[in-house]
Order: structure tokens, then sequence, then C-alpha cells
């Protein structure tokens, strides 16, 4: 383990960072958050974060929804004193390089891989409860995938209010009631929005003004959902509000019918419905996806101790070598013949028809740090 100086990312300059011996290029910082620092490194990114649940969390559900292709996947593990590192591959940009910079084809590309995403963690029980465009990550060839993982939750665990970034929070959160995965898909409605009329749907400056925005998008709830809220401030809030339907017609006629169907207080669409009644056929029918690697994901109420102990568990998990090849015995050999050029072609159609995709424009084919 070697610690090098890293810069960039609109931190201070000369940060120490931990790489293995093995990661040989200079890194560079690409993105900062509250929990985290991310550095490129060669093809990989690494991403930093202290001893916590937060970090257990998200290792166990990368190792867990990984293998499926709009998700992030988890190539290696190792830590130091303090910290974990998470190592991915290095995707080109998130989606809030070039959400303002689409065409119909890249948001629709776009919206579907996402819902496919959301589909896969939503039908094996996690909530993501972060999703924005900064959470998924672009490559050029328009491979979406969801990151960021240290705020979900299996449907079952204890939820907390504190979640989703202010302008993709759904109200019900906003105003202190129970949720399911439904809030991931409000989420997706305002992402799938911003693509439509670049700029995003709901900037509230603070949650008044941010429920404010919606309800004036969306209409006032009804008074028997009003009735349904527990908090008595939220219901005097909300009856303070003027009567009506929807009030901004244009977000849902620019946008499609999509939106009408995930922008509402409640009853809102599935993942699995929308792919299934919208016009996503171009991309592929009856697409299976990969089986899930379970996890045990029983550690909310563990101590910083047993926290630690667990990634220790991983990062000594990490270190394994790989099982050995089967080599293939001499009948399989002498039986097994190379693919016609003409069976090549033909292979190659068919992925072209069941994953097309839409060539990112050169005016925004780099992140700024690339440039």
């Amino acid at each position: 383990m070697r610690r090098v100086d890293v810069t960039g990312g609109g931190g201070n300059d000369g940060e120490a960072f931990a790489l293995k011996e093995s990661y040989r290029e200079a890194p560079k910082v690409i993105g900062r958050g509250s929990y985290g620092v991310v550095v490129a490194c060669g093809k990989l990114a690494i991403k930093r974060i202290g001893i916590s649940k937060h970090v257990l969390r998200e290792i166990r559900c990368l190792k867990m929804l990984g293998n499926h292709p709009n998700v992030s996947k988890l190539v290696d593990l190792y830590q130091d004193d303090t910290h974990a590192y998470l190592v991915m591959p290095l995707m080109d940009f998130d989606l809030t390089k070039v959400i303002h910079k689409t065409t119909t084809s890249h948001r629709r590309y776009f919206s579907y891989q996402l819902l496919r995403g959301v589909n896969y963690l939503h039908e094996n029980g996690v909530i993501h409860r972060d999703l924005k465009p900064g959470n998924l990550l672009i490559s050029r060839t328009c491979e979406l995938r969801i990151s960021d993982f240290g705020l979900s939750r299996f449907e079952d665990d204890c939820m907390t209010q504190h979640v989703v970034t202010r302008w993709y929070r759904p109200p019900e959160l906003m105003l202190g009631e129970n949720y399911t995965n439904s809030v991931d898909m409000w989420s997706v409605g305002c992402i799938v929005g911003e693509l439509v009329l670049r700029k995003p749907l709901f900037p509230g400056k603070n949650f008044v003004h941010q429920l404010r925005l919606i309800f004036r998008a969306i209409g006032k709830p009804s008074a028997e959902e009003i009735a349904r809220i527990k908090n008595k401030q939220a219901r005097k809030f909300l009856d303070g509000l003027q009567a009506g339907s929807r009030k901004d017609d244009d977000i849902f006629d620019e946008a499609g019918s999509l939106l009408g169907k995930v922008l509402r207080y409640s009853d809102r669409a599935s993942a699995r419905y929308l792919l299934e009644t919208e016009d996503y056929v171009s991309y592929g029918q009856n697409i299976q996806d990969p089986p899930i690697t379970p996890q045990d994901m029983s550690f909310e109420n563990y101590s910083l101790p047993e926290i630690r102990k667990a990634i220790d568990a991983e990062v000594s998990a990490f270190k394994k070598p790989p099982p050995p090849k089967k080599k293939a015995s001499p009948l399989e050999t002498k039986n097994h013949e190379p693919p016609s050029s003409e069976s090549k072609k033909r292979q190659t159609v068919c992925a072209k028809k069941r994953h097309p995709t839409v060539p990112i424009s050169p005016k925004f084919s780099k992140m700024s740090w690339q440039r």
C-alpha cells in the first residue's frame, strides 16, 4: 500500500489517498460528497469512505446487485486504518454533465436503462433513496449505471426521513409520512422530466418552497389523502393551499405519459409497469435480468466494532484468489468448432438490436477533468 497526494474535485490540494501497489496510474479527484471522495486511476474509479455502516451497506448492495448492466459493479476492495476503498470500473461522466444537452434518442435510452435498473432494485427488495443525476453514471456509448447505495434500505428496514436530495424528494417524505419504494419512482419522474425540459422540475430553495412548487405542478392532494396524513402541521399546510387540479400542464405535455404516472401524490406506477407499457420495444423484449448474489443485510443495529469486523471480512474475501478455471477435456476440445464469420455477423446484429448505443456528442464526450 502506498499513499499519494491527490488534487481536484473542489477540495484541498495534497490530500493523502491510499492506493494498492498494483494501481500505478496517477490518481485524480473526480468527485466529492458528504460521505467520501472518488478518484480516477487509469480505467478504475476508487471511492474512499470512512469506516461506517454507510460503507458496509454500499459494499453489500454492490456485491448483491452489481451483476446487472445498469448497476455499478464492485471489482476490488481494500482499506487502511480509517477508510475503506471501493474500486469500480471508471465511467466517462455522470448524468449532470449531459442532462441538459441530450437528444430524443439519448433521453429515451437513458430512461429505459434507469427504469430497468430501478426495477431490478425494487424486485429484489432494495430502495435506493437517493436517485439523482449525480448518482447515474454514463459511458460514451450511453450505458447507464446506478451508483451510490450508501443510503439504500431494504423494504422491511427502519426508514428515516432525511434522504433523497431535495429537488428529487417526493412530497410525502417532506410531510413526514411513511413511504415505500415509490419514493424512487418520484425521483425517476424528476430525472426524466429534467432530461426533457433541460432544467430541474422542482428547484426548491427550502422544503416549504419545494412543496409549493410540487403541488403547483401536480395539484393539491385530495381531501381523503390529506386526512390520512398523521402530522398535524402538514395537514394544516395542505389545507392552506389553494384548491385545484394539476397546474403546470406544460411539464406533462412535453415529457410524455411517463411523468403523469409517477409525479403524483399517491398510486405511482412501478418501474415494471412502465417498462411493460411504455414504448421500449426497440431495446429488446423478455430480456432476463441476472440473478442476485445474496448478502447478509442484517447489520443496521451493529455497533462500530461489529461494523469494522464485518468490513474486515469483506476485504479479506476480495483477497482470495479466484478458483482455477476448469480445463476442457480432449473430447470437448476436439468437438469445439469456432463460429463462422456469418455466425459472428448474425450475433453482432442481434446484440445491436437488443442494446443499441447512441454515441455521445463530442461536445460533452469528456468530463471536465479529462479536457
